[in-house]
């Protein structure tokens, strides 16, 4: 469909001699202009991406959306490669992609007719107009556009005006969420922040999708689609909850959510990544490969999908196998900040520093506010002994997020390793505030406290670290820093207790 309920079908001249901007690019994707993965096919996968790239983009600052349901994976033409190669030729770049001219509307909405002695019921019609256009779509609660549609909804006077008010309500329930799914399906670097940074806004999309949902009635065609998606946003905010709590038995229940979302709707490849995560998250790396795959089966150019991929590979140290997706990641977007970060990592562990520096480099470029980015280069740096430029990449770390403990710790070391014990120990005071039981952080403690001969602290922050789980237990027993330590009975009391003969 061309549009979204309650959005104009803009059409004119400069759309083809007088098409309607959705024919126009309908056209030119089905020729083949919306065959990303040159297979010389055009999925319903595809051509969504396209139109609603190219249709939104044409009719800015304008609102149109085209409306996609059905199977994603069906292939809805085959492209003659000659007659796409001459459709390139014959585009001017840029040409169409911005109207010169006002484009025709299909039709105004009309505006209620005076009600005669019912001003309650105009005003709350006007109401829920002005609700809509702020985006009052549920709350607050008595103010808004939900509450004032079912205040309406059995007025007799309004039933002419009843349809487009429920269109431009359901419009605006859905738009948000489905504008959250498209972004994140074309990798876009603000949606991604916006999940990693917990954005509370996902938490309002399962009601605006319920709501639209039961506005429509389960013999509307859109009904299914809209419940797959409530579901999808359901399970995303356990998944994001439990990470942000560190609570995993939250991610079981998150998992039933996406696998309802599949039942609804098996082409999701959002569910297909979702159920990657979640398996990742729980240790389980070859599932999570499987689920992978299957969202690429779907979506074979979604960088996001193949660069997830790669990271499941490095979790079971397939690491060539890693480096081919993350590279075909790049090939599907040279801009995706996180593939370059991935193949970092990759090279990484294949002790290939100078590919590493260059990709990790290459993620801060595209994405100057990628902490994790900032924190490898450092390490990376230290790796090859320019520890000058290691320690501004992790001073970088905290500038842009002061609640990094890991900068904080690496900070330390360096500080150690120049014999700066006091500023060590501020530098890790730093990294256990924030995380108080970071065992790496508790243990350099003791060592620092040992250093400065402050032994009973020194034993508080070792027996900190060994309650946090910390397992080396040769280190402590060579380490230069504890040796006066040593020698105390407490420490003996501590390593029978936590190291059993």
């Amino acid at each position: 469909m061309s549009c979204q309920p309650n959005e104009f079908s803009r059409e004119g001249r400069e759309w083809g001699g007088g098409h309607s901007v959705f024919t126009y690019y309908l056209i030119d994707g089905i020729i083949g202009l919306a065959d990303t993965d040159g297979d010389n096919k055009v999925s319903l996968f595809e051509l969504q991406n396209y139109l609603q790239t190219n249709v939104r983009k044409a009719v800015a600052p304008s609102k149109q959306l085209p409306l996609v349901t059905g199977n994603l994976d069906l292939v809805m033409a085959r492209v003659d490669p000659e007659a796409k190669q001459k459709l390139l030729e014959e585009k001017n770049p840029g040409l169409a992609e911005q109207p010169t001219t006002q484009p025709t509307l299909t039709k105004a909405p009309a505006a209620p007719p005076a009600l005669p002695g019912d001003s309650l019921t105009l005003a709350r019609y006007k109401l829920f107009g002005k609700a809509l256009e702020q985006k009052h779509f549920l709350y607050p609660e008595k103010e808004s556009a939900y509450a004032l549609y079912m205040l309406l909804k059995d007025n007799e006077s309004i039933a002419p005006f009843l349809p487009q008010m429920r269109d431009g309500l359901v419009s605006g329930l859905q738009d948000e969420a489905q504008k959250a799914i498209n972004d994140y399906l074309a990798a876009s670097p603000e949606e991604l922040s916006r999940r990693w940074s917990y954005d509370t806004v996902y938490q309002y999309y399962p009601q605006y999708l319920e709501k639209a949902a039961e506005l429509l009635g389960p013999q509307h065609f859109s009904f299914t689609d809209l419940k797959a998606k409530q579901l999808y946003f359901e399970g995303l905010n356990l998944r994001l909850k439990g990470e942000r709590e560190k609570d995993p038995t939250l991610f079981s229940a998150a998992q039933q959510r996406q696998e309802l979302v599949l039942m609804l709707s098996p082409n999701a490849p959002y569910a297909f990544n979702e159920l990657g995560l979640l398996a990742r998250r729980n240790g389980k790396y070859q599932e999570s490969i499987t689920y992978f795959n299957k969202a690429l089966e779907v979506a074979p150019t979604w960088p996001l999908a193949q660069t997830n991929l790669c990271g499941s590979l490095l979790d079971l140290d397939h690491i060539d196998e890693a480096i081919i997706h993350c590279n075909l990641a790049i090939e599907s977007d040279s801009l995706f900040a996180q593939a370059y970060y991935n193949l970092g990592v990759a090279y990484r562990e294949k002790t290939d520093y100078k590919q590493a520096i260059s990709n990790y480099r290459n993620s801060i470029r595209l994405d100057s506010n990628y902490v994790n980015a900032y924190f490898k280069l450092g390490s990376a740096y230290y790796f090859i002994g320019e520890k000058e430029k290691a320690k501004e990449m992790w001073q970088t770390c905290i500038q842009k997020q002061p609640n990094s403990p890991e900068a904080f710790n690496n900070l330390a070391a360096l500080a150690m390793e120049n014999g700066d014990f006091p500023k060590a120990l501020t530098l890790l005071n730093e990294a256990t505030r924030i995380k108080p039981n970071y065992t790496s952080a508790l243990y350099d403690t003791a060592l620092v406290l040992g250093q400065l001969k402050e032994n009973e602290k020194s034993l508080d922050a070792l027996q900190a670290a060994l309650a946090s789980g910390y397992k080396r237990k040769q280190r402590i027993l060579d380490a230069p820093e504890l040796e006066q330590v040593r020698e105390l009975p407490r420490f003996q009391q501590l390593m029978q207790q936590y190291f059993p003969e």
